[in-house]
């Protein structure tokens, strides 16, 4: 066998750093989350994390991140996970989503363009720090706000301590789908009087396609 050369430790001394520290923010810093059912989609390292979606469970080489990780800004490695494997749903099973949008309630609505590269392209998350701001309306706590010269979705604290608080990966999942359809919405120059009935509709549409794991309501989800 070929001696170690210390330029070879070194290395692999660099590569078991690096794989640690790629690993640790995901859960805490003792290392790599565990597999098994602890209420967190752990696709970092596992594709049969019996909390993570259905339809991603079996895929290989296991799913490591969400497509657009880096569009969901200051969130946990949870809610990175679990918000950002949402937008792909949406975006894979954007053309039958758009057309229920588009006939909710029998009132049409063009949807456009605007909303589909939000989900597919460039539709960005943030979770805010602090309740001021544009995260408090009259008074009241908002869950979240969008502007119609930005791409993001602004997801306030009281919003993401609610849902953190849910149990099941696809209830918390469902309410995320739903603000970030509404206040995407708002950045395609959306008002509320639409937008306060797509919301519910997004709600409805994500627990139609996860019977069995969605079993909250839309009421649940604190979308004031």
């Amino acid at each position: 066998m070929r001696p170690w050369t210390p330029g070879m430790i070194c290395l692999s001394l660099a590569l078991i750093t690096y794989s640690q520290s790629s690993f640790a923010g995901l859960d805490s810093q003792n290392g790599p989350p565990p597999c098994g059912a602890d209420d967190i989609c752990n696709f970092a390292v596992c594709n049969k994390d019996p909390d993570c979606p259905k339809e991603f469970q079996d895929k290989t080489p296991p799913v490591v991140l969400p497509d657009r990780p880096s569009d969901i800004i200051d969130c946990t490695a949870r809610e990175v996970t679990e918000i950002g494997m949402a937008i792909d749903w949406g975006a894979e099973n954007w053309n039958e989503y758009e057309a229920v949008l588009e006939d909710i309630r029998g009132w049409p609505v063009d949807i456009g363009s605007c909303l589909e590269n939000r989900f597919k392209d460039n539709g960005k998350v943030v979770c805010e720090e602090s309740q001021r701001g544009s995260c408090t309306v009259k008074g009241e706590d908002a869950s979240g706000w969008g502007w119609w010269h930005e791409r993001k979705c602004h997801m306030c604290p009281s919003f993401l301590d609610a849902v953190r608080a849910l149990s099941g990966v696809a209830n918390r999942q469902a309410c995320y789908f739903a603000l970030v359809t509404h206040e995407w919405g708002h950045t395609c120059w959306r008002g509320h009087k639409t937008l306060e009935i797509i919301d519910d509709e997004a709600f409805d549409f994500w627990k139609s396609k996860h019977p069995g794991e969605v079993t909250i309501s839309y009421g649940a989800c604190p979308l004031g």
